[in-house]
């Protein structure tokens, strides 16, 4: 009955995964790995900096709600007061990581088309549009 069940949830893992093919469409332009790849490094950047920016936009609020109910204890308030600092420190290094990073993934895939680095916000906004069109 196990073996039943291991076979069944690996022909379902491969019925789910066969879509996540770069292949071309009938009369498009040839496309290639490295720019298949950028697109792809792009989504999941995409998909990470959204992560951060929801956790953090969390974390703020927790903190701020713990600053408002911390009125008469001091040490409280200046808890919550480091942690909002240091909130915003990490952001500031995680979004600088972030501008390293997509540094080093346009040098990489996209032979630096200019030396442009991706704005993790306009990722955010806009998504990869830029980077997943095909280059003429």
């Amino acid at each position: 009955m196990e073996n039943k069940l291991k076979i069944g949830l690996l022909i379902l893992m491969f019925l789910i995964t066969n879509s996540f093919v770069y292949a071309q469409a009938i009369g498009s332009e040839a496309t290639t790995i490295m720019n298949a790849m950028a697109c792809l490094m792009c989504r999941i950047m995409q998909i990470i900096y959204f992560i951060i920016a929801f956790v953090a936009t969390l974390m703020i609020i927790f903190a701020g709600i713990k600053w408002i109910t911390s009125a008469d204890d001091p040490s409280a308030r200046a808890a919550a007061k480091t942690q909002v600092f240091h909130i915003l420190i990490g952001l500031m290094i995680v979004l600088l990581a972030a501008y390293l990073v997509s540094f080093v993934v346009v040098a990489a895939f996209l032979g630096g088309r200019g030396m442009q680095i991706l704005n993790p916000v306009d990722l955010l906004i806009s998504g990869c549009e830029e980077i997943c069109t095909i280059p003429t």
